[in-house]
Parts: C-alpha cells; sequence; structure tokens
C-alpha cells in the first residue's frame, strides 16, 4: 500500500513510502474503504447476460460472485449497456416508428414550433433510462428487443400532444388531386418528397405544401412505368415549361395515356 506518492505530468508516477498490507486486513481495520456493488453486462461471446456481485476497494474489484437470480432492473441495464455499445442501429425500430423519428427530427431542422428533445443518435441512446427503458420489462436477449413497441416509446417520450401536433405538421403521406394518399418520403437533412405518377398530379396548379405552407414538397413525377420523368419544387414553373418535352416524348411512348396541354387544370387521373 502507497503512503506517500508524488504524481507526476508525465512519465510514472513515483512511491517514496510503502507498506506490506492485504485486503482483509484493511476490510478489518478501514471498513469505510470498501463498497458491494451487482455488476451486470451482456457478454456478446455468450450471448447471454452476466451478473456478479462485487466486492471493491474504491474501484479496484477484490472479489465477484456470480449472482444467479436477476431482476428485471439488472436485465434492462444490461441490455440498454449493449445497445450504447453498438449503437442505434441495434434498435430494429418498425417503419412507423422510425417514420415518427424522422419526421421528428426533421421538426427540428426546420425550426417548426414544437417541443421535442434532441434526437441526433448521441443524444438517443444517452437517454434510454428515460424513453426506452420503461418499455423493457421482462426482456432477457438482444433477440428481445424486437418485442418493444418503439413507436409508442416515442410517443410516450414526445408527449401525445406533441405528437398529434407533428402529424398534422408533417404527415406520413399527402393526398394528390385523384384523392391517393402517397407517402411522403422524410429524411434529416434532405427536403421532403412526394413520388407520384404525373397523371394523378393534373389539376395541381402549385407545388403542394406542409407544415402550414412553411414546407414545399419535392415532386417526383413518373411515368406510367414508374420512372422519374421530372424532379421538381415548382410544379406551375414544371406545367408552363418543360412539360412541353416531356408530353412529347410521352405522347409517342404512351399513347394510351392522358398527356393534356394545360395539365394543371385537366382532370386527374389514375
Amino acid at each position: 500500500m502507497a503512503v506517500d506518492l508524488m504524481s507526476v505530468s508525465q512519465g510514472d508516477s513515483r512511491i517514496f513510502t510503502a507498506c506490506q498490507s492485504d485486503f482483509a486486513s484493511l476490510q478489518t481495520q478501514l471498513p469505510s474503504l470498501f463498497s458491494e456493488r451487482e455488476w451486470v453486462d451482456w457478454d456478446e461471446k455468450k450471448g447471454a447476460l452476466v451478473a456478479e456481485a462485487h466486492l471493491c476497494c474504491g474501484e479496484i474489484v477484490v472479489s465477484r460472485k456470480p449472482v444467479a437470480k436477476l431482476s428485471d432492473e439488472m436485465l434492462t441495464r444490461a441490455l440498454l449497456q449493449a445497445i450504447k455499445r453498438k449503437g442505434t442501429s441495434a434498435l430494429p425500430m418498425s417503419d412507423k416508428a422510425q417514420s415518427l423519428l424522422n419526421r421528428a427530427r426533421c421538426a427540428i431542422e426546420w425550426e417548426l414550433p414544437l417541443k421535442l428533445p434532441s434526437l441526433d443518435d448521441e443524444r438517443l441512446l444517452a437517454a434510454m433510462d428515460e424513453w426506452l427503458a420503461p418499455f423493457m420489462n421482462g426482456l432477457r436477449s438482444m433477440q428481445d428487443l424486437k418485442k418493444i413497441d418503439y413507436f409508442s416509446a416515442l410517443e410516450a417520450w414526445f408527449g401525445w400532444d406533441t405528437t398529434k401536433e407533428l402529424n398534422r405538421l408533417l404527415p406520413e403521406s399527402y393526398e394528390v388531386p385523384t384523392g391517393s394518399r402517397i407517402t411522403i418520403r422524410y429524411q434529416p437533412s434532405q427536403k421532403p418528397a412526394l413520388a407520384v405518377r404525373m397523371q394523378e398530379m393534373y389539376g395541381q396548379a402549385t407545388s403542394p405544401t406542409i407544415a402550414d405552407g412553411k414546407v414545399i414538397l419535392v415532386v417526383e413525377l413518373l411515368s406510367p412505368a414508374q420512372r422519374p420523368l421530372q424532379i421538381t419544387q415548382d410544379l406551375a414553373g414544371f406545367w408552363q415549361g418543360a412539360y412541353r418535352e416531356v408530353q412529347k416524348e410521352m405522347k409517342g411512348r404512351y399513347p394510351k395515356h392522358v398527356w393534356p396541354d394545360d395539365p394543371a387544370t385537366h382532370q386527374p387521373t389514375r
């Protein structure tokens, strides 16, 4: 045991005075130095949880014993530690949950008036005790993470009122002139996009918007074969300009489909 020690900024620390001792004697004479704690973690090689009871002297583990019966709290703690090491890719979110997360991230990026927590991957992992742990009761393995309702977990974290307003401002889909509801593609750092057959957008004179008109959708106008014909955020400008070249080419390729002279006012069709 070091009694007189000098710590230096570079190189090894220097011990001037030391005496021989052992942990058993220290525990008898200075019991305040010792503490007991439970340690639990996920063993990747074994594919199982490992739990131990540790006797510690400061940060030194003096002895360890396996814990046979694991509480739900210990199981959750171990799984959370494993997720933090693996990153958010370890969370098997459903498409519905991922859509909610993407839209919430976009709402923050576009500075919409919603009270949302920071949602970058680092913050998402750091806050798992708050939003994910309450939905992990009874889980015993990484495979069990598939059982979690991530949509409900995120919705509870955001708050029901905030989620409702998020769904209003940034809906999952947009109703085009034919009445079809087309899924909007949201990705942080990208503009929201709507991929739809050109014929279904006839009658839409200007570019569609969301978020009370604050966000303009990128429209990917598709051919009858579902191939992109034009990508635009200025639908009015496209109808009046470049559409003429598209019309000329498509009339020859798809003569049975409608290619009107004034698509901005024409009846849409599926």
